[in-house]
């Protein structure tokens, strides 16, 4: 198995680049912003990080959002999404839009990831729900030890902007990962 890679920063710095450089290496796996829309954009800290041992429908509801995130779905709202946010909720032949809710981990790691989200999600909620009770950091575990298998990749990176505040969290969950600190260095003009 290989050593979780998390690549963490502060907005504007440039891990987004990274992350999609990342994604053309045949061998890395680049799960690109799962803790900022699964996690900080949808659902509480408290939620995403329980102590005791949850259900695959409670893990589920963590990965694809238990409702429409507030902040992510505002934006498309008025179609104004950040650059990475990649699901193009204003298509109409898209499953979700704004008026609907686009799940969590669809605003950008699926499309991030292929062209065939949709599929990807509904493989994914398959995976999931029939998953035992666990502890999350098993569940998140099993997650992107699953997409790491699916994607025939030989190590997975997950990189998300703004989730410096939850860091704590993952170190618990992942204590043997590599962590990556992105700064963006400000030159006076």
């Amino acid at each position: 198995m290989s050593t979780p890679t998390f690549v963490v920063g502060t907005g504007r710095c440039g891990s987004t680049m990274l992350s999609n450089m990342l994604r053309e290496h045949p061998s890395i796996l680049s799960i690109s912003e799962f803790f900022s829309f699964a996690g900080i954009f949808s659902t509480p800290i408290s939620q995403l990080f329980p102590p005791d041992l949850i259900e695959a429908k409670a893990f589920w509801k963590i990965v694809a959002g238990a409702k429409p995130a507030p902040r992510s779905n505002l934006l498309l709202k008025y179609d104004l999404p950040l650059p990475e946010m990649l699901y193009p909720a204003q298509s109409p032949q898209s499953r979700f839009s704004f008026e609907t809710g686009v799940p969590a981990i669809l605003n950008t790691t699926l499309p991030h990831l292929t062209d065939r989200y949709h599929q990807l999600f509904d493989e994914i909620h398959e995976y999931v729900i029939n998953l035992p009770a666990a502890t999350i950091d098993q569940h998140y575990k099993n997650l992107f030890s699953w997409l790491q298998k699916r994607f025939n990749k030989k190590l997975w990176i997950e990189r998300s902007g703004g989730i410096l505040k939850i860091m704590e969290h993952i170190v618990a969950i992942f204590p043997d990962a590599r962590f990556i600190h992105i700064v963006r260095k400000l030159t006076p003009r």
